[in-house]
């Protein structure tokens, strides 16, 4: 039988492993607070207006996608036999299930207007940079010297920069790399 120190770290190991503050997690908490009308649906109390806020919060979690155990742990609560109770009494409670589905839908409302606000806020800043720096252009090409019927390029040559010393076809290389070899065989 475990300790209740030992259960109490290993519910606070799995608290700290859901990332909360999502963008759907703080979506379903201002869309519960609105339909609902209660704020302090996140505490530990089992009275009833607060007790039917945060199971409709667990209800519209579920109907986002979210685990049980992440159902619970958005309402603040460390079972997820809590948001399958929650989830079984939407099925018998009329109310329960209107609340959780407007819940849901205001909060998909709220995404979707962030979303947008988002997109907008990106082709404001695309149009601040193209005014401040221009519209992109292609790069110019490179343009070729010519010398004595020779194309010259303006690039260096990167194979001859990359060449050693001993490795170059003249007296001093030769040189270089005759020592080279003599010493280090």
């Amino acid at each position: 039988m475990q300790s209740k120190r030992n259960k109490f770290t290993t519910q606070m190991a799995r608290t700290r492993a859901h990332r909360f503050g999502t963008p759907i997690h703080k979506a379903l908490l201002q869309a519960t607070e609105q339909v609902t009308g209660r704020d302090d649906f996140l505490c530990g109390t089992k009275h009833s207006p607060v007790a039917h806020a945060r199971g409709a919060l667990m209800c519209a979690a579920r109907m986002a996608g979210a685990t049980l155990e992440e159902c619970a742990l958005f309402a603040g609560l460390y079972d997820h036999s809590s948001a399958s109770n929650a989830i079984q009494k939407s099925q018998k409670d009329d109310k329960l299930k209107a609340d959780a589905e407007a819940i849901f839908e205001k909060a998909q409302a709220m995404l979707i207007k962030r979303e947008e606000k988002f997109a907008e806020g990106i082709n404001d800043m695309i149009l601040a940079i193209e005014e401040k720096v221009g519209s992109s252009e292609p790069e110019p090409k490179i343009k070729a010297v010519y010398t004595k019927s020779k194309l010259k390029s303006l690039r260096p040559d990167v194979d001859a920069l990359r060449r050693k010393p001993w490795e170059e076809d003249t007296p001093e290389g030769r040189e270089i790399a005759r020592k080279r070899d003599q010493y280090y065989g």
